[in-house]
């Protein structure tokens, strides 16, 4: 088996996109390795949502549109969803769709697959007995979140 090699400039880039992340200021910062120095600009969360809604609405000119549309429905979902927990309901399942959906609002522009997970979020909101094992994502078990509400 091979070894495989990053090149030392991908490393420096890998590291600056996680400063970034993990830094809550903005500001501008210089990260070396061995042979390569990279100048990178911190973003705030919200500069960085702005760039990825400009990267993605030069691919899908609804962007903007299709993300507030489902946006709504989706904070209308989580709402029901608060509601349910806040009467001690356990919605293991439902909260596990809700995380999917809101990573796949924010960072895909694959609007057929959110919708599947908000029409799967609220049919799911109906179930009041959503169990542990129902809600594991990678189980191919019967009765997993999957196969419960949708394949």
């Amino acid at each position: 088996m091979g070894v495989f090699r990053v090149p030392t400039s991908f490393v420096a880039v890998v590291i600056a996109i996680l400063a970034t992340s993990l830094n809550p200021r903005a500001g501008r910062t210089h990260l070396s390795t061995s042979d390569t120095t990279v100048a990178a600009e911190f973003l705030t969360g919200s500069e960085l949502a702005a760039l990825i809604d400009r990267d993605f609405s030069k691919i899908d000119p609804n962007n903007i549109a299709n993300k507030q549309r489902y946006g709504d429905r989706l904070r209308h979902l989580a709402r029901q969803l608060a509601l349910a927990e806040s009467q001690g309901r356990v919605m293991e399942c439902s909260n596990q769709i809700l995380l999917e959906a809101r990573w796949l609002r924010r960072y895909t522009i694959r609007w057929y697959r959110l919708e599947d997970r908000l029409d799967r979020l609220a049919k799911s909101l109906a179930d009041t007995e959503q169990e542990a094992t129902r809600a594991n994502p990678l189980s191919t078990r019967r009765g997993d979140t999957a196969s419960v509400y949708g394949s």
